[in-house]
C-alpha cells in the first residue's frame, strides 16, 4: 500500500485524503488542529505546525509528499529522504511572484510587465498610473492585493522589495487551464475554462471554452512543464486580452479553478496530481463529460449563524 503525507490540512488537502483513499493508498496529514478539514476524513492525522522538526518525524511514516499550497517554509523540508513533488526547490521559487514573473519570462510564456515595487521610481511606465501590487509570498484570494487608481493611491503604494507591482490589464475574459503530469513525462491537459472574480475571489467557473490564442499558449507552457520538470497538477489563471492571452499567475497545486473535475470531467484534479505523485499512467486528455457545465464556488463562514425557528439547513 502506498503511504502518502500531505503538508496542510485544508479543504484541498481534504479532497486529497477523499481521492487518495479511493485509489487504496493510506493518506497521512499534518496539520495543527483535530478541526482541519482533512484531519476530519483520514485515520492517519498528525499534529503540529509545518515547522522543520514535525515535517521530519511525520516523514518517516511515508514514502511520498506532496503540499497543500505553496505558503509552505521550504525550509521545513531540509533533510526530508522522501518523494517530494512539486520539487522543493522549484516550489521555492513557484512561491514568489517575483521569481515565478521571471520564470515565466525566460521561457517566454506572455505575462503583464512587472517590476519589483523597491525597484519603481517616478520615471517608471507604471507610475501614477492604474496599476496592482501584489505581494510576493502568502497571497491569494485577494489577500495581500491592491489596486492603485491613480496618484493619490501611489503616495501611499508598498513600495518595498516585499512587492510585485504589474500594469493594469483591461482584459475581456479571465480564463484558466491546469495540467498533471508525472516524472515520466506525461501530461494531461484540463479543458480550458472561464472563471469570474467576486472581490478578488473565484466566484464562478464555466466551460469547456474556446479561444483561438490557446493553443500557442498551450505549446509553450507544455514545453515550460517539460523544462522545469514539474511533477503534480499546477494551474495557469490567463487574462484574454483582444484575442491575446497572458499569464496572470500560476498555482503550483489543485487549484479551485478546477474543482468541477470532481463531477464534470472524465478525471479529476486531486486523483491525477496524487498519480502523478507516485508516477502512476495519466490519461493525455480530461475530457468534459457533457457539452458544458458550470460551478458556483461557494464559500463557508467559520461560525454558521442560528436557523431561525421552522428553518432547516
Amino acid at each position: 500500500m502506498k503511504k502518502v503525507g500531505i503538508l496542510g490540512g485544508g479543504q484541498l488537502a481534504r479532497m486529497l485524503v477523499q481521492k487518495g483513499a479511493d485509489l487504496g493508498f493510506e493518506m497521512h496529514v499534518l496539520s495543527e488542529s483535530p478541526e482541519d478539514p482533512a484531519a476530519q476524513v483520514t485515520s492517519f492525522w498528525h499534529q503540529g505546525a509545518l515547522t522543520r522538526e514535525n515535517v521530519l518525524e511525520f516523514s518517516q511514516h511515508v514514502s511520498y509528499l506532496t503540499f497543500e499550497s505553496e505558503f509552505l517554509d521550504i525550509k521545513a523540508l531540509k533533510g526530508v529522504r522522501k518523494v517530494i513533488y512539486p520539487k522543493p526547490s522549484l516550489m521555492g521559487k513557484l512561491r514568489d511572484r517575483w521569481f515565478q514573473k521571471r520564470l515565466l519570462e525566460e521561457y517566454g510564456i506572455p505575462t503583464a510587465r512587472y517590476q519589483r515595487a523597491d525597484q519603481v521610481t517616478p520615471t517608471s511606465p507604471f507610475y501614477g498610473k492604474r496599476a496592482v501590487f501584489k505581494k510576493r509570498l502568502f497571497g491569494y484570494d485577494g489577500y495581500g492585493t491592491s489596486v492603485m487608481t491613480g496618484l493619490k493611491d501611489w503616495k501611499k503604494a508598498p513600495l518595498s522589495e516585499d512587492y510585485i507591482v504589474e500594469e493594469w490589464v483591461p482584459f475581456q475574459r479571465e480564463l484558466a487551464v491546469s495540467f498533471a503530469r508525472n516524472p515520466q513525462g506525461q501530461l494531461s491537459e484540463f479543458p480550458l475554462v472561464e472563471t469570474f472574480q467576486e472581490n478578488s475571489r473565484c466566484l464562478w467557473v464555466k466551460g469547456p471554452v474556446f479561444c483561438r490564442a490557446f493553443s500557442t499558449l498551450k505549446k509553450k507552457i507544455k514545453s515550460f512543464l517539460e523544462e522545469i520538470q514539474y511533477v503534480g497538477v499546477i494551474a495557469f489563471e490567463l487574462f484574454e486580452v483582444q484575442g491575446q492571452l497572458l499569464v496572470n499567475e500560476l498555482a503550483p497545486r489543485v487549484h479551485n479553478s478546477a474543482h468541477y473535475s470532481l463531477n464534470a470531467a472524465s478525471a479529476d484534479q486531486f486523483t491525477l496530481h496524487l498519480k502523478a505523485l507516485v508516477n502512476a499512467p495519466l490519461p493525455s486528455k480530461v475530457r468534459a463529460l457533457t457539452g458544458g457545465f458550470f460551478m458556483l464556488n461557494l464559500l463557508g463562514r467559520k461560525k454558521v449563524p442560528v436557523a431561525p425557528e421552522g428553518f432547516y439547513y
